[in-house]
């Protein structure tokens, strides 16, 4: 009697390769997911970037001005709006306003300097304030 001896089978049964397609499809789902997510991610990023910097742009351009010259345009502008730009789609509002600030030392003027710069797609809003101030006796 002769036994004929059987050699062991070499390879993938179609079961793992199967198996096998389907955990690396789902990887690259992911990865493609993680992708596109990223981009969004960074587009945001970018555009909120642009739109702080207008609007920081806006006020620093004022900063250097008097109370008193704060004060006279604030007081003559319609609604406050005393400066509107645009930049890369983005429109940027620029009000002044006078208020009455009190502290512990005493009574201060201030003009409140806000920007406000609006997305044109999402209707977003980046705002910026800043003050200037004076001492009043």
């Amino acid at each position: 009697m002769t036994h004929v001896r059987k050699e062991k089978a070499r390879g993938f049964t179609l079961v793992e390769v199967m198996i096998a397609s389907a955990i690396f499809a789902v990887g690259f789902s992911a990865v493609g997911l993680l992708t596109t997510g990223a981009a969004a991610n960074y587009r945001t990023a970018r555009q909120d970037s642009r739109a702080g910097l207008l609007a920081t742009q806006m006020v620093e351009r004022f900063r250097g001005y008097t109370f008193d010259q704060m004060a006279a345009l604030a007081s003559g502008a319609a609604d406050g709006v005393i400066s509107t730009e645009t930049m890369d789609g983005m429109t940027g509002t620029l009000t002044a306003h006078v208020e009455d600030q009190t502290d512990r030392i005493g009574l201060w003027n201030a003009v409140r300097l806000r920007a406000s710069v609006v997305y044109p797609t999402s209707g977003r809003e980046i705002v910026y304030e800043s003050y200037i101030l004076a001492k009043t006796q």
